[in-house]
């Protein structure tokens, strides 16, 4: 747990790489329950930190990337949704995304839950690898490898699929109440 700690200040450190190791060293059970509290602290630590910091940490991020600022201007009247999207597309770091989504106070709980539903079933397939790692023959290693391609694959159709319909139509946040 120390591990997922310094990973969630390390921009650099791949978090799959903690997940297989827990697979390897522990129990499938304990393996996949410290994996998920892993996921939990690797979230929690960088989103105080952005909540924390000055707003300026926000801003300095978007500036760089003006599409990103786009999406996340559009959907900031939908956190769960907007933190759930960002999670499953894996297009950007998610300590980055942790400490932006902290710097403009999503709700902790929103934040929390739909980061877990975007990250925990990728989670669970990477650790069960590192459990059955040793007998890549097995069917928890073949299905597990099967479903972290399916939910990859997946991820990156719904990415595709996002970007098309963003570029064609303009898209209005819901509870606006200015639509045309």
């Amino acid at each position: 747990l120390l591990m997922f700690a310094l990973k969630s200040v390390s921009v650099i450190f791949p978090m799959p790489a903690l997940f297989v190791a827990a697979g390897i060293v522990y129990e499938p059970v304990y393996a996949v329950i410290i994996s998920i509290v892993g996921v939990i602290i690797d979230c929690a630590l960088p989103y105080f930190i952005g909540r924390c910091s000055a707003q300026p940490f926000a801003a300095n991020l978007l500036e760089k990337r003006p599409k990103i600022k786009e999406f996340l201007e559009q959907q900031t009247e939908r956190p769960w949704f907007m933190t759930y999207f960002l999670r499953v597309v894996r297009v950007l770091p998610g300590d980055i995304v942790s400490m932006y989504l902290g710097s403009i106070k999503i709700p902790f709980m929103r934040y929390i839950t739909a980061s877990l539903a975007g990250i925990v079933p990728i989670a669970v397939f990477t650790t069960l690898i590192g459990a059955a790692i040793n007998d890549p023959s097995s069917p928890m290693f073949i299905i597990s490898i099967i479903m972290t391609v399916l939910i990859t694959v997946l991820s990156l159709l719904i990415h595709r699929i996002y970007q098309k319909t963003r570029d064609r139509v303009k898209i209005i946040p819901f509870g606006n109440k200015n639509r045309h």
